[in-house]
């Protein structure tokens, strides 16, 4: 259920204004995670966002700097 508690929270972050490491971090909180806790374990859920993204960045860049 914590997990599900956060994935909601980060949701938010599709609204304008919301931060997805402010709202997973406060979901930590309520889940009762101490502040370095829960700064950290927002931080860790971003590592395969960013690794599942970076492929598709990088093909973005091919395609627009070295047309064919």
């Amino acid at each position: 259920m914590p997990c599900v508690l956060t994935g909601f929270f980060q949701s938010l972050a599709l609204i304008p204004g919301f931060s997805r490491s402010g709202s997973s971090i406060t979901a930590g909180f309520w889940m009762g995670l101490k502040h370095e806790a829960a700064a950290r374990f927002s931080m860790s859920l971003v590592t395969p966002i960013i690794v599942g993204a970076s492929p598709c960045l990088i093909h973005s860049l091919y395609v627009n700097y070295f047309p064919t």
